[in-house]
C-alpha cells in the first residue's frame, strides 16, 4: 500500500512535554496539592513529577493515567488541557 507523504506525523499532534507539564502544574496548584502529595497518590516519585512539570520528562500514557486518576479526571481531559495550553 502506498504511503501518503502529506500525512501529519501523529507524534507531532501530541502536546509537547512543556505543555503537558504546564497543564499538570496548573491542575496540581488549583487543587492545592504539593508535589509530594500528588506523588504519593499517583505512586510516582516527586522528582519524576517535578521533571514532568518542568517539561524535562515525557511521560508515558500509563504515567499520565496514574496522574489523571490521582487528580480525579480522565486521562483524555489531562491531555486536552495540555493541548489547549499555549506554553
Amino acid at each position: 500500500m502506498p504511503t501518503r507523504s502529506n500525512e501529519a506525523d501523529p507524534v507531532a499532534l501530541l502536546p509537547s512535554p512543556v505543555q503537558m507539564g504546564s497543564a499538570l502544574r496548573r491542575l496540581r496548584v488549583e487543587r492545592e496539592l504539593t508535589l509530594e502529595a500528588l506523588a504519593k497518590e499517583s505512586e510516582l516519585h516527586w522528582t519524576y513529577l517535578s521533571g514532568i512539570e518542568r517539561g524535562r520528562r515525557n511521560p508515558t500514557l500509563k504515567v499520565l493515567a496514574a496522574i489523571a486518576r490521582s487528580l480525579d479526571i480522565r486521562t483524555s481531559e489531562l491531555i486536552a488541557l495540555a493541548e489547549d495550553d499555549s506554553a
